[in-house]
């Protein structure tokens, strides 16, 4: 059958009978990968340094971007078969090795971030694995292969943040949360009031924290560098991959804004070595 053929047929198709003909697993938040527009998957494209010369871009995540699932009163033992389970030799290319490296570089014992009475250690642990796997370091990845892309100028650096606040109490936040996917989305638009108040703004911490993220990005938007000191707030630098700095992103009752140097550097590179077989984040 010849490509028009094929293509003629799908137009002659509803949307409905395209969607039944998905396989009940499908998902995929991906662009379409083939033709000229697009040769191969954009992370390929990127490492190898085709990426457009002289564009500086902003990547960051949120501390815990990760969809948690074990309970809540999850123990050690819990986690440790969680990740053989999921992470296990059998799968794709974790390894052996790679299994236990990340039971050590997670391990509930030593898990410090989000104390929370109501869920365990082994809870948050689960949390900030898929959060690095999925969104922190690919944030950090994408930086480094900014900065090592060809350049066309000096236009072409990149800056990495991650968003540590946690939304206040006031704003309905469910406990078990943290600092959750999109949660930085109020601050960048300013929502002052919103029909569900997960979504806005509450009080004077979170507006001088808006403020702030608002500025650094004003600031990028219009000269190309989040050049932006001022209200408390330090400077951002570009990524570098030998000080891997990055702009940590709190009210000030958290410590404030701050720069961070090496941060997630070993479980970085634990799943800069996984790559492509890092999990679905889901």
């Amino acid at each position: 059958v010849s490509a028009s053929a094929e293509l003629s047929c799908l137009r002659g198709l509803s949307a409905d009978a395209l969607l039944a003909a998905l396989p009940p697993e499908w998902e995929d938040f991906g662009p379409t990968v083939g033709g000229a527009e697009l040769p191969a998957p954009p992370s390929h494209l990127a490492a190898a340094g085709a990426l457009a010369p002289g564009v500086p871009i902003v990547a960051g995540s949120t501390e815990e971007d990760g969809t948690p699932h074990l309970p809540a009163a999850a123990t050690a033992s819990d986690f440790d078969a969680w990740v053989g389970a999921e992470f296990g030799a059998s799968s794709l290319n974790y390894t052996t090795a790679r299994q236990a490296e990340l039971k050590t570089l997670y391990d509930p014992a030593a898990e410090r971030r989000r104390p929370d009475g109501a869920h365990s250690a082994a809870y948050w642990s689960q949390i900030h694995l898929l959060a690095d796997a999925e969104m922190a370091c690919p944030a950090i990845r994408t930086a480094r292969w900014r900065g090592a892309a060809p350049k066309a100028g000096a236009m072409a650096a990149a800056w990495v943040y991650v968003w540590a606040h946690v939304r206040v109490a006031a704003a309905g936040r469910p406990d078990g949360v943290g600092a959750d996917h999109s949660s930085e989305l109020p601050f960048l638009f300013g929502v002052e009031q919103a029909h569900d108040p997960r979504y806005a703004i509450h009080g004077d911490g979170e507006r001088d924290l808006a403020a702030n993220f608002l500025a650094f990005l004003r600031a990028f938007a219009d000269g190309g560098a989040p050049n932006y000191v001022a209200g408390g707030a330090p400077g951002w630098p570009a990524y570098d991959d030998a000080a891997g700095q990055r702009l940590v992103l709190q009210a000030a009752a958290e410590g404030g804004i701050k720069v961070e140097a090496g941060g997630r550097r070993k479980e970085c590179a634990l799943w800069d070595a996984v790559g492509d077989a890092a999990p679905e984040n889901g």
